[in-house]
C-alpha cells in the first residue's frame, strides 16, 4: 500500500502509545517524547493513549500546546478496571489494544491518517491491531527477545529462575501466533536490538535495528569536574528484579571491596527482590558500603546521578536501557554486560562492557569486580570516560532517535 503524504511532505500520523506521560522515564517517557518530536518535525500527530494519562498530559499541554499534536483517550469500561490488578498488566494491555481499534477507526474517518505507528508498549510479543485500518503501519522500535545466558539465570533465586523460564516459553509460543505474524509482516518493523531482529526473522519478519530512547539535551546542565577523592561512588538504578542484575552488582562490589578497593554502591529502586538484596548485603557484611534507598522520582534520581562516579548496570536482557543514557547525560561511565540494549550503547569510549559468553556467573562477577577496581585506581581514565559519556548523551537526543526512523528514504512498505 503506497503512502500518501500530507501537505509539504508532512504526514498525518496516528501514534498508538498506551504508555505516554510527561516527566516519566521508561515506556511512558518513550511515548511522550516520540509524540512531541514527531510534532516538532512538522507532522500532524494524533496520539491514542490511556485515559489515566490524560491529567498529566493536559497539565503539560497548557504550558505549551503544539497545534499539530492532539490526543484521544481510550480505556476499558470501569467495571473491567480490576482486571489489571487481578490478571496483570499484560492481559489488560492486550484487551486494550483490541478495543482501541474502534477509537482508531472513528478518528481515522475524521482525520484520514496517512499512516499509523505503534510505539508503546515496545514488545514484539504483544503488538497492535492498527494494521486493520488499511493504511501503512510502522511498528517499533520493539524488543523483548533478548535473553540472559543460562549460567546467569541459574545464579538467580528460584522464583526469578521460574520467571525467566516462563518468559522464554512465552517468546517461543509467540512465534506460533498467526495474528502476530499478520500484524508484523505487512508493516515496517524496527527492532531495538539484533537479538530481536534475529528472533523476528524466524517468522519471516524483516526488521531494521534502531533504539527508541534518547536524552532531553535541552534540559542538560553543565557538569563541572568531579571530586575524585574518597571511594569510587557507584550507583545502580532499576527495578529490583533478578534479570536486572542487582544481585550481580552487590556481589561484584563486595568482591572489589574485599580486594582492597575503596568503593560504595547506592541501589535506587524497588521490586520483588528487595528483601533478598537486604539479606545478601547483610550476609556479605556490606552494610557500611552498600545501601538500598528505594524508588525515587526522576528529579531525585538525576540529582543522585550528579553526585556519583559510575553507573553499575549489569542487566541481563534490557531491550533498551534508558538509565544508561541518563547516566551518560550526567557524565557517568557505565559498567554493563554484553547483553541487550545496554551493550549497544556502551563501548570502550564510555564505559566497560563485560563479556558473558561461555562464562559462569562467578566469572562474570569477577570481571565486574575487575572493572570496578580498574576505574577506582585510574582517575585519569575515569575522567576521559566521563567526558566521552557526556558527549555521547549530547549526540543521543530524542530528535536523533526519531529522526533515524522517519528520515529513512523508504518510510513504509508499499
Amino acid at each position: 500500500m503506497a503512502l500518501q503524504e500530507g501537505t509539504g511532505g508532512k504526514l498525518k500520523i496516528l501514534l498508538s502509545a498506551y504508555a505516554c506521560e510527561p516527566q516519566k522515564g521508561s515506556e511512558p517517557g518513550v511515548g511522550w517524547h516520540w509524540a512531541n518530536e514527531l510534532a516538532k518535525m512538522g507532522h500532524k500527530v494524533c496520539v491514542l493513549t490511556r485515559r489515566n494519562n490524560r491529567a498529566a498530559i493536559e497539565a503539560t499541554l497548557t504550558l505549551s500546546a503544539p497545534q499539530n499534536l492532539s490526543f484521544i483517550y481510550h480505556d476499558l469500561p470501569d467495571w473491567l478496571m480490576p482486571l489489571k490488578k487481578i490478571a496483570g498488566t499484560h492481559l489488560y494491555y492486550s484487551i486494550w489494544q483490541r478495543t482501541a481499534l474502534k477509537s482508531a477507526r472513528r478518528q481515522h474517518l475524521v482525520e484520514q491518517f496517512d499512516c499509523a505507528h505503534h510505539i508503546t508498549f515496545g514488545s514484539w510479543r504483544q503488538t497492535t491491531h492498527l494494521h486493520k485500518l488499511g493504511i501503512p503501519l510502522l511498528v517499533g522500535p520493539i524488543g523483548g527477545a533478548e535473553m540472559a545466558t543460562l549460567p546467569l539465570v541459574r545464579s538467580l533465586p528460584l522464583s526469578a529462575q521460574i520467571s525467566e523460564g516462563i518468559r522464554y516459553f512465552i517468546n517461543l509460543f509467540g512465534l506460533l501466533n498467526p495474528m502476530l505474524r499478520w500484524a508484523l509482516r505487512g508493516a515496517r518493523v524496527i527492532s531495538k536490538t539484533r537479538d530481536t531482529q534475529r528472533w523476528l526473522a524466524q517468522i519471516g519478519v524483516t526488521s531494521e535495528v534502531s533504539l527508541e530512547i534518547g536524552v532531553d539535551t535541552a534540559a542538560m546542565v553543565p557538569i563541572g569536574g568531579r571530586d575524585r577523592t574518597g571511594p569510587l561512588r557507584l550507583i545502580f538504578v532499576g527495578r529490583l528484579l533478578g534479570w536486572k542484575g542487582v544481585l550481580l552488582a552487590i556481589r561484584a562490589v563486595a568482591q572489589a571491596r574485599a580486594a582492597g578497593t575503596e568503593v560504595t554502591l547506592v541501589i535506587v529502586g524497588e521490586g520483588k527482590l528487595r528483601s533478598h538484596c537486604e539479606r545478601l548485603v547483610a550476609s556479605l557484611g556490606a552494610e557500611t558500603f552498600i545501601s538500598l534507598v528505594g524508588a525515587k522520582a526522576q528529579k531525585e534520581v538525576f540529582a543522585m546521578l550528579s553526585s556519583h562516579d559510575v553507573m553499575l548496570f549489569p542487566s541481563m536482557h534490557d531491550s533498551s536501557g534508558n538509565v544508561v543514557l541518563e547516566a551518560f547525560g550526567h557524565g557517568l561511565p557505565v559498567i554493563c554486560l554484553e547483553l541487550g540494549g545496554p551493550a549497544t550503547l556502551v563501548d570502550a569510549e564510555v564505559g566497560i562492557v563485560v563479556s558473558t559468553s561461555a562464562k559462569s556467573a562467578s566469572e562474570v562477577i569477577s570481571e565486574l569486580a575487575a572493572a570496578i577496581n580498574r576505574l577506582a585506581s585510574d582517575h585519569q581514565l575515569l575522567d576521559v570516560l566521563s567526558e566521552a559519556a557526556r558527549q555521547r548523551a549530547l549526540d543521543s537526543s530524542w530528535a536523533a532517535a526519531v529522526g533515524r526512523v522517519y528520515a529513512a528514504p523508504a518510510m513504509f512498505k508499499a
